[in-house]
């Protein structure tokens, strides 16, 4: 197990060390960094959960978990970007240490071997160690989830807290778990049922971690209730009643939902009208349309996620691994998810072949092996069904997933999976849950304070931000060709060789130019915030510095999200 932790570690160490620093505009996850760093900066200065992103102001459109960790990290380091990547490669390891627990205490000693070697070259995992995203933490709590889960067999009263905790703060990194949540009390009940105690107890025992994470969820959904004057158990979704539209697609396709956002009789909404407006439609559906959804979620992914000529891949060396480019000129091929998946299907029709004698008896063992616990993982599944294809909502079950084939295998091949640890061990569960918690709590306390920026009278006739997006919410979005536009604020997240072309939701490579993040009379005296925010290209040989204020000039136009990119034809700091 050493020298698995060690070999993961190098290789992760590695190759974020030659990555660039979030946000990563080349990637579409590079909004998201953004927007979690932004968010991270206004809690740490000013004590407020809300952030500028493509052209809105939100305070409760995402979780509120991975920001707070990222603004506590800002009390030990300033560059949050290369903090956020370290804090990925820590909780990976830890996540590799409670995938062998997990694997040993389900199936055995060489399974758990198997899939901690297995996650350590998992090539998602590394790559998503680059990211300032939440996807690694959010595994480190899931996989608590389940182990608090096999725990509360051996020792109700000692995991219950982990199990309870662990769900909140899953609750509050990944808010669709909360359609997981009611599963908890049924896996606790029959987890029991061969253990002789009374059925009123065994029901109590159920559903007290249910209330516990009820209790634990309630200050944050008061805290949106005092804002939005609805209930809001987590974050805002506007549009969900839109789901029909992506049914009818075989990719993603955005331009229902922005229709609907820049919709001219919705110009003077905010991020509340459409969350109201979106959840009186989604619960006006009928009961019928209610359960079209899951099936008509399975039917895309199963069809419509489905690559061409999908029997052809099984020959092709580039589906079984992902490539990841590091320089000099090293190109590190590890494997994913859909290597793994069909190596699975391999080894399965062959072991119906060869040992089909064999195979039923197998399975069964192996069902019986994974208990009721094991439910979570496709309860996550049915949860996402619709996400499940794109890598960064399929990752948090990825690591069960990995450990259920391997252990599967093993039985339909009739390999001994080694012996089995009777209980998990606590001490790795608060290994993750502590460190969290401190995090929320000194996120709170530990607020730096930001300085203020006096701004000079926006003059002249060329418009600003205020009256550009005015003139979007009238227009379906849409800005006039050569629109002229200048407007002061703060730059953040200056990347070079990048360009935003508007075309799509990523940056293309231009050695030429470098893009920002421009953030609209940020740290003004009367609103912090900012009132509004925009993308920025500039020439390479002319970028301001790092979170310096200023005025521009240039030419606005709409992105690929109806978003403002101006293209910068000058600048000059703001002399304070």
């Amino acid at each position: 197990m050493p020298l698995i932790l060690a070999a993961a570690f190098l290789l992760r160490l590695y190759f974020v060390w030659f990555s660039a620093p979030a946000p990563h505009y080349e990637y579409p996850v590079g909004m998201d960094e953004a927007n979690y760093i932004e968010l991270s900066s206004n809690i740490r200065e000013f004590g407020v959960f809300g952030a500028w992103s493509e052209s809105f102001f939100t305070r409760s459109t995402r979780s509120p978990l991975y920001p707070a960790i990222l603004a506590f990290s800002r009390a030990f380091s300033e560059n949050t970007a290369f903090v956020a990547q370290c804090l990925n490669i820590l909780f990976d390891l830890v996540n590799i240490v409670l995938i062998f627990e997990i694997a040993q205490v389900f199936f055995g000693r060489r399974t758990a071997f198997c899939a901690s070697a297995a996650w350590a070259f998992y090539g998602p995992a590394v790559f998503y160690c680059s990211l300032a995203a939440s996807e690694t933490i959010s595994i480190a709590i899931f996989l608590c989830i389940l182990l608090s889960l096999r725990g509360l067999r051996s020792n109700y009263a000692f995991w219950l807290a982990p199990l309870c905790l662990s769900s909140a703060l899953m609750i509050h990194i990944k808010p669709v778990f909360l359609i997981v949540t009611p599963l908890i009390p049924i896996i606790v009940y029959f987890s029991y049922k061969n253990f002789p105690m009374p059925l009123r107890r065994r029901a109590f025992r159920a559903l007290l971690p249910f209330f516990m994470t009820a209790i634990m969820c309630l200050p944050w959904a008061l805290r949106n209730h005092s804002i939005h004057r609805s209930f809001v158990p987590v974050c805002t979704v506007a549009g969900w009643h839109l789901y029909d539209s992506v049914f009818k697609a075989e990719k993603l396709d955005f331009s229902p939902m922005l229709d609907y956002i820049y919709s001219p009789k919705r110009a003077g909404y905010g991020e509340t009208d459409y969350y109201n407006e979106g959840m009186r439609e989604f619960w006006g559906k009928s009961p019928i349309e209610f359960l079209k959804m899951p099936g008509r979620g399975f039917f895309r992914l199963i069809i419509a996620w489905t690559p061409e000529n999908f029997w052809k891949r099984f020959y092709l060396p580039k589906a079984y691994f992902m490539p990841l480019r590091m320089p000099p000129e090293i190109l590190l091929v590890l494997p994913d998810f859909e290597g793994f998946f069909l190596v699975l299907l391999i080894s399965t029709a062959s072991a119906l072949v060869l040992r089909r004698r064999f195979f039923v008896p197998a399975a069964l063992r192996f069902i019986h092996l994974c208990g009721w616990e094991s439910l979570i993982c496709p309860a996550y599944i049915f949860a996402h069904v619709l996400g499940f294809p794109m890598m960064q909502y399929r990752l948090i079950a990825e690591p069960f997933l990995l450990i259920l084939a391997i252990s599967f295998l093993f039985e339909v091949w009739g390999f001994n999976s080694g012996a089995r640890r009777d209980s998990p061990r606590m001490a790795l569960a608060f290994s993750v849950l502590g460190p969290i918690c401190l995090a929320v709590i000194g996120a709170i306390l530990l607020r730096e304070g930001g300085k203020t920026v006096r701004y000079p009278e926006n003059a002249g006739d060329i418009p600003g931000f205020a009256e550009v997006h005015a003139y979007q919410r009238q227009n379906n979005g849409q800005i006039i060709a050569g629109q002229r536009f200048a407007e002061y604020g703060i730059v953040k997240y200056t990347r070079k060789g990048l360009r935003f072309d508007g075309g799509d939701a990523t940056a293309r490579k231009d050695e030429e130019s470098a893009v920002a993040r421009f953030y609209v009379q940020a740290r003004s005296q009367s609103n912090p915030t900012g009132i509004g925010d925009a993308k920025l290209n500039f020439r390479a040989s002319s970028i301001p510095p790092e979170g310096c204020a200023v005025a521009i000039r240039g030419v606005v136009r709409a992105g690929f999200f109806r978003e403002l990119i101006a293209d910068v034809e000058s600048w000059e700091p703001i002399s304070q």
